[in-house]
């Protein structure tokens, strides 16, 4: 029963197999303004804390969960993470790439979500960011409709 409960509980992770999803994902953030954190885990499998997170704090930070394989090997480079680091999260500040790493050794989800919510927008995002260019240029960005849940 518990296995099925934790299946069936919504991911709304960003999950990065190659470096080039890490990019997407950027994109995707900046096209909101939202701030992302970076999760490192030490297994390929989603854990149930990363489930609940990304669940908190979905449209307020993107939470991107970088799996633990050869391909990813250079983004752990590029932010100077060993395999025997792991887990590790970062926090990269939206506009700009300043880098918040997570100091402490407990991953409960008390502390974790203590840490996210001090980066983590106030109000969630429902639209995109209209940058000026946008509004120089004349173009209207076409309104969506957001999907209200119950």
């Amino acid at each position: 029963m518990k296995t099925f409960i934790e299946y069936s509980m919504p991911n709304y992770a960003e999950r990065i197999s190659f470096p080039t999803d890490l990019a997407k994902s950027f994109q995707k953030a900046s096209k909101f303004g939202l701030p992302t954190a970076m999760l490192f885990p030490r297994k390929p499998k989603t854990s149930s804390i990363t489930k609940f997170l990304s669940t908190i704090f979905r449209r307020r930070l993107l939470l991107v969960e970088v799996v633990p394989n050869v391909k990813n090997e250079e983004v752990m480079k590029q932010y100077d993470i060993t395999p025997d680091q792991l887990p590790v999260l970062i926090v990269k500040k939206e506009g700009d790439d300043t880098i918040v790493r997570y100091d402490g050794t407990d991953f409960s989800r008390r502390k974790l979500e203590r840490f996210l919510s001090d980066h983590a927008k106030k109000e969630p995002v429902y639209k995109p960011i209209v940058s000026s260019d946008d509004q120089e240029n004349g173009e209207e960005v076409p309104e969506q409709k957001v999907h209200e849940e119950f």
